[in-house]
């Protein structure tokens, strides 16, 4: 394990800064309070080190990491925080009673599960693969070491629903997210198995405009004017799609490892500004999205050794 400490520090790093920090959930000065960070390890870093070591242990590609990452929606939305029942959470916004039915918010809990599944599994696990080929199909901890983690992963949860300020909704809702974590985990053995590919659309535009489409056109834009249920097809739509992608792609190697990830996360950086500048109560997500953009170009020009590397970015 002492050998793989650099990979295992970059997933721990990459996987809550990614969608915390990008979103403008955790803005970088609460980011760095160290008991936030702790608490973002453990909600973030701990589950998605499990599942990229289930990756590896059950030979599954990234298509099936990517159905494996729903849990991890499922844990932080649905587990932890409870934003898919909370109708008063900030968070939320129309989102507290758009699509509202039965105490769930379905538009909401169908987004918040993509964008987890994409940005706090598969981007972070993706870039660190690229960053250290040599761990591409070796478990990094021990088999007592994931076992602990799991442990951890579950007193964390337990953390979260005994603090007075976790919105706590009736026994029976936390009975539905596991219901959900079994069929997601199900899924991604069974379901993963099928080889769809959209291999003609494995292009840098197309991971380029996914997440301007996932979260401005139809997270945003679509659920001012179309029915809630409509809203959450196209939205499981969009990641069938994604899913076709990501298969097409046929990542076998860093180089495809990085043009994936580096696309989705520079498209969500992209995102983040624009959203950052249409709304002024989220303008701090510029610079944390900015800082990104400038960490992938110079990370670009470390493995291209190119002085173009902007250009190439978004080429």
């Amino acid at each position: 394990m002492k050998k793989y400490w650099k990979p295992l520090l970059t997933l721990l790093l990459l996987s809550p800064a990614i969608p915390e920090l990008t979103t403008g959930s955790t803005p970088f000065y609460r980011f760095l309070n160290p008991l936030v960070f702790i608490m973002l390890m453990f909600s973030y870093g701990v589950p998605v080190i499990i599942y990229r070591e289930l990756m590896v242990a059950l030979n599954y590609d990234y298509k099936q990491l990517l159905l494996l990452g729903l849990v991890q929606g499922v844990y932080v939305e649905g587990i932890l925080v409870n934003t898919y029942y909370n109708p008063e959470t900030d968070k939320n916004g129309i989102f507290g009673y758009y699509g509202r039915f039965m105490g769930i918010n379905w538009p909401w809990a169908t987004y918040l599960t993509i964008f987890h599944s994409i940005y706090s599994v598969l981007v972070p696990t993706m870039i660190t693969h690229s960053l250290f080929p040599n761990i591409k199909g070796e478990r990094i901890i021990s088999n007592n070491g994931l076992k602990l983690l799991i442990l951890l992963a579950l007193v964390n949860a337990l953390i979260f629903n005994l603090s007075p300020e976790t919105y706590k909704p009736p026994e029976q809702y936390h009975l539905f997210s596991l219901i959900l974590i079994a069929l997601f985990i199900i899924a991604a053995d069974k379901l993963g198995r099928l080889d769809i590919r959209l291999a003609k659309l494995c292009s840098s535009k197309i991971l380029l405009s996914y997440p301007v489409i996932l979260v401005i056109i139809l997270f945003y834009a679509a659920s001012r004017i179309l029915h809630p249920l409509l809203h959450i097809i196209l939205g499981i739509l969009s990641y069938m799609f994604l899913l076709g992608v990501i298969n097409g792609c046929n990542i076998g190697n860093s180089s495809l490892e990085w043009l994936v990830s580096s696309r989705l996360l520079l498209g969500m950086n992209i995102t983040g500004i624009i959203t950052g500048l249409l709304n002024p109560s989220l303008r701090h997500v510029i610079v944390p999205n900015t800082t990104f953009i400038i960490l992938l170009i110079i990370l670009q020009a470390k493995r291209r050794g190119s002085s173009s590397v902007a250009s190439r970015l978004v080429a």
